[in-house]
């Protein structure tokens, strides 16, 4: 396994499990509610980590089990496919900012029912013209699942226990898009099963450090994920870029 596919996989589960809209600090919050905060606190951000890991391998095996029935996966041309998708999603991910706003934990829940009311008042007003609608089955079930299409976890997650927080997480991990960039790297290697398992893997640390540190030392913390989170897409974005080259000229 080429080392530095590994250091890519590893380098964007860690981005995605740091991200404060993943859910580490709804885990601290459900530690710090409790007697025994560290404890707690442990329990809840394995319970999100491993939420997301179910998740990933879910997708893994789907992966595995199309592969069966396409023989076109096999072929050598597939590593350039493969690299064009992880261009496009590096700079899906720059242009978007990653999983958009809504990193400010003091607004956050008022700026995504903001937005979520204006996007839905905004198809409301064009199903007047009489034109079918244009969005397909499995975005009005993305939509009806996460409230308006990307759902974050919030206190009240927190508030209603681990199963609550592990369903959650289970559930957002097929809403993301990192499972999806690093099944675009499986597309051009042999070893889907495991990259998947060590990104998973490096989600599950990446959630419960930040958890251990917030619950040590409350805001301070926090305030300094926050800090960076603005240039972590950016980062993201060009760990995609040099994975799909890499591809397409035949380093990886």
């Amino acid at each position: 396994m080429d080392i530095g596919l590994v250091a890519g996989v590893v380098t964007i589960g860690f981005i995605h499990g740091v991200l404060p809209d993943h859910g580490w600090p709804i885990a601290a919050t459900y530690g710090l509610s409790r007697s025994r905060t560290w404890l707690y606190g442990t329990i809840a951000g394995l319970v999100l980590g491993v939420g997301h890991l179910i998740s990933s391998v879910v997708l893994v095996l789907a992966y595995f089990w199309f592969s069966r029935f396409a023989a076109f996966a096999e072929g050598p041309w597939m590593r350039y496919i493969a690299g064009i998708i992880l261009v496009l999603l590096g700079i899906h991910e720059y242009r978007n900012g990653g999983h958009g706003s809504g990193h400010d934990h003091d607004d956050s829940h008022h700026d995504h029912a903001h937005s979520h009311t204006h996007e839905h008042e905004h198809s409301h007003e064009h199903s007047h013209s009489g034109a079918p609608s244009q969005r397909g089955i499995l975005t009005r079930i993305r939509e009806r699942l996460f409230s308006g299409g990307h759902r974050h976890l919030s206190d009240e997650d927190a508030e209603r226990g681990l199963m609550a927080l592990g369903t959650t997480a289970l559930l957002l991990g097929f809403a993301h898009e990192e499972p999806i960039q690093i099944l675009a790297v499986c597309t051009g290697t042999a070893y889907c099963l495991e990259l998947m398992l060590i990104y998973s893997l490096v989600v599950i640390v990446a959630i419960l450090v930040p958890t251990l540190l917030l619950i040590a030392g409350y805001e301070r913390h926090r305030e300094t994920v926050d800090r960076y989170t603005p240039y972590l897409p950016l980062l993201t974005a060009t760990v995609l870029v040099s994975m799909g080259l890499a591809f397409i000229i035949g380093v990886l």
